[in-house]
């Protein structure tokens, strides 16, 4: 090449840097990515996440009259369905902190206090649906009911 070419070779280098640099940021995080998830990553390097796979338990038929091997089979299908998540938390063990809850009932994965890094690699596999951040639910505290003599 000639010094031209190997400007335009070193200019189209920085350009693609500058756009995978650009794309560590949340604006360049999959569709799978909740967008209130996103914008919590340009706040927190670290943030719960709850994995909700493709295929649902509703899937599973139930089991006329044995609820204990209706059970077995949403425990079964659901581990199966979570095996991808689980190999790839095992490749980047420094990717979060903590420990993941698998829940067999709904199929779905808690991941505590994880980076942008590993939700874009949940993101990359075929089996996850949807990422977003843990719903966290306050609960009242319930008054008591007094019971009036009148009321009776």
């Amino acid at each position: 090449m000639r010094g031209g070419g190997w400007l335009y070779y070193l200019f189209l280098l920085a350009v693609v840097a500058a756009i995978e640099f650009a794309c560590i940021g949340s604006n360049c995080m999959s569709s799978k990515v909740a967008a209130e998830l996103q914008e919590a990553f340009t706040h927190s390097d670290h943030v719960n996440i709850m994995v909700e796979l493709i295929r649902s338990t509703t899937e599973v038929d139930a089991v006329p009259g044995d609820r204990t091997q209706y059970v077995q089979n949403l425990q079964a299908f659901s581990a199966a369905q979570q095996q991808p998540v689980r190999d790839l938390l095992e490749l980047h063990p420094n990717e979060y902190i903590g420990e993941p809850n698998f829940f067999w009932i709904d199929s779905k994965v808690h991941i505590p206090q994880a980076t942008a890094v590993l939700v874009m690699e949940l993101a990359s596999l075929d089996a996850v649906k949807h990422i977003r951040g843990e719903v966290t639910a306050r609960i009242q505290p319930m008054r008591s009911l007094a019971v009036h003599d009148d009321a009776l």
